[in-house]
């Protein structure tokens, strides 16, 4: 490698350096947030109704003498509208209704 190629290199690279450090410290000390599309990364969600359906599922049934159903709960997690945002999901079953004198066939006894 000639001498004043390594020279060559040396300067560029120092320049780059230099040009990344002022657009870092420009990202740190401005009041304006980076967004995630600025980064290149998705927006995952801003709200719950983002990460799909929230709600009873399936046929009610009994289950210790009360009305039962399942449930799917979607939720935006993490710091909503950010990059640092996910979606979650569970399913599970919910006491849909108490019943005073038992339960049968997904609904209370009179």
């Amino acid at each position: 490698m000639s001498k004043k190629y390594s020279t060559t290199l040396i300067v560029t690279t120092i320049a780059l350096s230099i040009i990344i450090g002022i657009g870092l410290l420009f990202l740190i000390f401005t009041s304006q947030p980076v967004s995630c599309e600025d980064l290149g990364l998705p927006t995952t969600c801003t709200q719950n109704s983002d990460c799909g359906p929230t709600g009873f599922f399936g046929q009610p049934y009994c289950s210790d003498g009360n009305v039962w159903q399942g449930f799917y709960q979607s939720t935006c997690t993490g710091i909503q509208g950010t990059c640092d945002s996910f979606c979650e999901s569970n399913q599970g079953n919910r006491e849909v209704m108490k019943c005073n004198n038992g339960c049968a066939q997904g609904r209370c006894l009179d």
